[in-house]
Parts: C-alpha cells; structure tokens; sequence
C-alpha cells in the first residue's frame, strides 16, 4: 500500500564550526534514523565528484558540483561522504546529528586529461570550513545513485512512461537524488529485515515498495506487480480515496503531477527475510493526495 505523502519543512540555519571528526573507519555508519540534510558547496576551481562511501566502504559516485554551485542532498548522521577532483580527495565529511548541515569544498582542481582513479580506500587531505548555504545550481549524476544498474534504471523509467502514456500525463525522468534516498530505505530493510514504508515523519516523496526472492525477483518484477493494481482503479479517474488504497501502487506510478522517480534495492542476508530483495521507488512529487484524480 501507498502512503500519503508528508512534506518536511526546513528552516534556515547557521552552521555552527564543526569539530574534528573521526574517520578511522572507511564506511558510512549507521547512527540514527533522523534525517538530515547536507549541502555540499562547490568553491573550487573546477567539477568535483561527490561520492557516498556505503555501509561495506565502496564508493558510489552520487554526480557532480559545477564550480561555484551548492547542492542540497538527504542523508543520515553517520554517513560518510568525499569529494573529489579525479583522484585527489579535496574533503572527507561524516554527516552529524544536525537537522542542516554544509561543506565547503575549495582547492585546486586536478588539470585536465590526468587519469583517474576511484580507490575503495580514501586518501588525501579533509576538512571543511562551515558558513551559512547559500547558492544553487544543477548536480548532474553520473551513475543512477544506487544499487540498480544504468540498464535497470532505464527500463524502470521506461515501464513508468508507458504506463503513465496509457492514461495520458506526462513522462517522468530519473533522478539520482531520489534514488539515492530509496537506496538509503532499501539498506535500512535489508538491515533490519522489515517490510515496511519510511515513517511519516521521515518521508519527503511517494513511495512504492516490494520484495521478493533475490535469485530471481528483478526490478521489472517489481513494477509489474505495481501496475497489476490498475483493475482495481475504478471508476479510472475518480478522486482518490482510503477505498482506492488497494491500487495506491498503481496511481502512484501514473499519478499526473509525479515528474521524477529514483529507485534502490539491496539484498536481506538475515533474519525473517533472508534471501528476498527490497525494491523501493520515491516518487516527485508524491501522488495518492486524497480528493485529487490520479490523472
């Protein structure tokens, strides 16, 4: 079932200077549940690559800050972030317990045509310098920022569109933010062996989730079962209702107002769910709004 979305509200904030952190472990840790989020300025002398360094310490690029650009990103206290110009590590940052949070990146950028390389264990030079965010621009992502393949996320967004054609609203289009945020819910499921949507209070997009045995269960399997619900969308049309719930799935993915998805999935090695895999998709912005059709 689909849940009705909860906006968050963020409220401006000065960042404090922030204290010497601990990076003797190479791996995002898992601290709390309380999202946070994590602005990342890009005042450099060229593009840097933002990567998010997991929970088994491997490096998933999460895209690239144009210079002079400010991105805002969810994360969670405990992460471990890094970002680099080609192989030079110009900042290393663990996420804290504060709702807002930012890094300041400076330095000089690596000359181009150097070769790259994406060492599993960071070296080089840390620090940040925390002021108050300010600034914008586009973070173009180079990977799909999770755990599905630039293969699966195509085919993912494709199977979305063809839905969304059928009842005539627009395509949506993949977002690396949205699916990094999934990627986050997939691992906490997998951790914890739950089946189970993000609480309320965390949840910032709609949210779509299944599960099935990971030998074989895909990310397509996934949407299908979703769009399987649209026979129980009746009247087509109608206003959308706590009756409707049983094809919340369905609406959500042809919901007219969504324009971006973004999709994780990991594997549960214990508990009640061994062996299965969760797939999550965030929607932007959320469907299943009460009194509102689908399309």
């Amino acid at each position: 079932m689909c849940l009705r979305p909860l906006t968050a509200l963020f409220a401006a904030t000065l960042v404090a200077t922030t204290p010497a952190q601990d990076h003797s472990t190479d791996r995002s840790k898992h601290l709390s549940d309380r999202e946070v989020t994590l602005s990342i300025a890009n005042q450099s002398e060229g593009e840097l690559e933002v990567f998010w360094i997991d929970f088994d310490g491997r490096p998933r690029s999460y895209g690239r800050i144009p210079t002079g650009a400010t991105v805002e990103m969810s994360s969670y206290p405990g992460h471990l972030w890094t970002v680099r110009s080609g192989d030079r590590v110009l900042a290393r940052y663990r996420t804290e317990d504060r709702r807002r949070q930012l890094l300041t990146v400076r330095g000089r950028a690596q000359p181009p045509g150097r070769p790259e390389r994406r060492p599993t264990r960071e070296k080089g030079e840390s620090g940040t310098e925390p002021e108050e965010a300010s600034g914008g621009g586009d973070f173009v992502g180079t990977g799909t920022g999770s755990e599905l393949s630039p293969a699966e996320a195509r085919d993912l967004v494709a199977f979305h569109n063809r839905a969304r054609v059928e009842v005539g609203v627009g395509e949506i289009s993949w977002s690396v933010e949205l699916a990094h945020y999934a990627q986050q819910w997939a691992d906490h499921l997998a951790r914890q062996s739950v089946f189970e949507h993000r609480p309320a209070q965390q949840r910032r997009y709609g949210e779509n989730l299944a599960g099935g045995s990971a030998s074989s269960y895909s990310v397509i399997d996934a949407a299908r079962q979703w769009y399987a619900e649209k026979p129980l969308y009746r009247p087509p049309g109608a206003p959308f209702s706590v009756q409707l719930m049983p094809a919340g799935h369905y609406t959500q993915m042809v919901w007219k107002d969504t324009r971006r998805i973004g999709a994780g999935k990991a594997v549960c090695r214990s508990g009640r769910f061994r062996g299965w895999v969760f797939i999550v998709c965030n929607y932007d912005p959320a469907g299943n709004l009460v009194g509102q059709p689908a399309y």
